[in-house]
């Protein structure tokens, strides 16, 4: 097992990305382990709030590492709290595999991070023939 308490919390946690508060346009989620393990989330997540604000829709994405919470603000044309919550979601449960999957401590770093979520956000198109 990971020596890293974040990592091993969200081990424990596939799919604990919540919504805490909404209204068209802004969406607030809470990502459990985040406010317990400041310093890491604040290294990790910077990657997943690059990530997101490169998702169709989103305008800005940012970190409280306080409340463990992500404030999300998008354009309500674009996109939706629903969509979000799942890529989110989609994101954090290919996040789990990979650490469950990683034999060295050192191979879970932010680079590796951002390359699990290129896959999943924006998978190969295969072409029809």
């Amino acid at each position: 097992m990971l020596n890293n308490p974040l990592l091993q919390v969200w081990l424990s946690c596939v799919k604990k990305i919540k919504p805490v508060h909404s209204i068209p346009g802004r969406l607030r989620v809470n990502i459990y382990g985040a406010r317990q393990y400041p310093e890491l989330a604040q290294e990790y997540a910077s990657v997943l709030l690059d990530k997101t604000r490169h998702l169709p829709g989103v305008q800005s994405a940012e970190l409280s590492v306080l409340t463990g919470n992500i404030l999300l603000t998008y354009d309500v044309r674009v996109t939706t709290e629903h969509e979000l919550l799942e890529r989110l979601n989609t994101a954090w449960t290919a996040l789990m595999q990979y650490f469950r999957d990683v034999d060295q401590p050192e191979m879970i770093v932010p680079e590796a991070i951002a390359r699990v979520l290129d896959r999943v956000w924006n998978p190969p198109h295969t072409s029809r023939q």
